[in-house]
């Protein structure tokens, strides 16, 4: 298998008990449900850990992958940010959140150190916002 078909963009499981929503954003982010079938998600985008007590209540389906195309890609992909100034609490955004500043400021201070599957999606983010006249500011 290649790293396109590989390479998962958004750790998401689904506890079909609940219905809750999980998501796992990096390699130790162990989250669970409240409910009895304690469906739980791991891994980030490193590797999926997923269970529960009965796993046929476990949809693991809105697993995303680089496989899908840009429309899924720019709202599925999150970026942890601090904030404009870094003083906020960390919190999980999608390119489709990002201000155009944004995208461009991670590309030029740190598209030599993210790993190019990341950098084509903020790539092809900006390509796309060029367009389709899309312009979001801070």
């Amino acid at each position: 298998m290649n790293q396109t078909q590989s390479q998962m963009v958004l750790n998401r499981v689904k506890c079909l008990e609940c219905g809750e929503i999980l998501t796992s954003y990096h390699r130790h982010d162990y989250k669970t449900c409240s409910c009895t079938n304690v469906t739980m998600v791991d891994g980030g985008l490193e590797y999926q850990r997923y269970g529960g007590m009965d796993l046929l209540k476990v949809d693991h389906s809105p697993t995303v992958y680089l496989s899908n195309d840009h429309d899924q890609m720019r709202i599925s992909f999150h970026w942890g940010t601090y904030g404009k100034n870094g003083d906020q609490p960390r919190r999980w955004i999608t390119p489709a959140e990002m201000s155009n500043d944004h995208i461009q400021n991670i590309l030029h201070d740190l598209g030599h150190r993210i790993e190019p599957w990341i950098k084509k999606i903020l790539v092809n983010e900006q390509r796309y916002r060029q367009e389709n006249n899309i312009l979001i500011e801070d």
